[in-house]
């Protein structure tokens, strides 16, 4: 993993650079329900800091561990940092829980979004890292047409399979979607009304089944 130089913050210290700042500060969505995509968490930040940012995630199990924040210091004032981190941390027990002992290697190691797509036009990789969505800190869906049409089948599923936890049951989906290697293709997670988010079918897009988790 190619981080040296980087500053990187940990999720543990989030707290610690926030310091006074979140004091008396209250989330009033319900952690499990805690949804943001990327590009619109991020839209007050430039195009290209805003990819740097997201390019650089690290991501355990699927959930967000650590993350280089000079992308976000140079550009938005310090309580805007402390909200897009706090949005982007994993606040439920179960996004904490350790992966289950029967995990394969990939669920259970580190990966860098920036190493996965080594080599991706940045066009693509760019369009693939904004339409990230988050679901309390876990990737739970994202948009692969570009990736699609630039890498190997077997590459995309290394990908999918590095950055999704994968780690509950398959949700109800629609028949149109294909679930396989815990996320469904060409679908994607939503929230319909006040319905549970879950994946439905939205043509290529990939939904992770840990969507459904409530």
């Amino acid at each position: 993993m190619r981080m040296a130089g980087l500053f990187l913050l940990g999720i543990l210290g989030l707290f610690a650079y926030a310091g006074a700042g979140m004091a008396g500060e209250t989330d009033k969505t319900a952690p499990g329900n805690r949804v943001v995509v990327m590009k619109e968490l991020l839209k007050d930040l430039p195009p290209e800091d805003r990819a740097e940012f997201v390019n650089h995630l690290v991501l355990g199990n699927g959930r967000v561990v650590s993350t280089y924040i000079a992308p976000l210091k140079s550009a938005l004032p310090k309580d805007r940092v402390i909200k897009i981190l706090d949005s982007i941390t994993p606040h439920s027990s179960a996004s904490r829980k350790k992966p289950p002992e029967n995990a394969g290697a990939s669920s259970r190691r580190l990966v860098q979004l920036a190493d996965l797509l080594e080599g991706v036009p940045a066009g693509v990789r760019n369009e693939f890292l904004d339409s990230i969505v988050l679901k309390d800190g876990a990737v739970v869906s994202a948009y692969v047409g570009g990736l699609k049409k630039v890498v190997s089948k077997k590459r995309l599923t290394r990908i999918l399979g590095s950055i999704f936890p994968s780690a509950v049951k398959s949700p109800e989906v629609a028949p149109k979607s294909l679930c396989g290697n815990g996320w469904c293709d060409d679908s994607a997670c939503t929230q319909r009304n006040d319905d549970p988010w879950r994946c439905l079918h939205k043509d290529d897009w990939t939904c992770d089944m840990s969507c459904g988790n409530q």
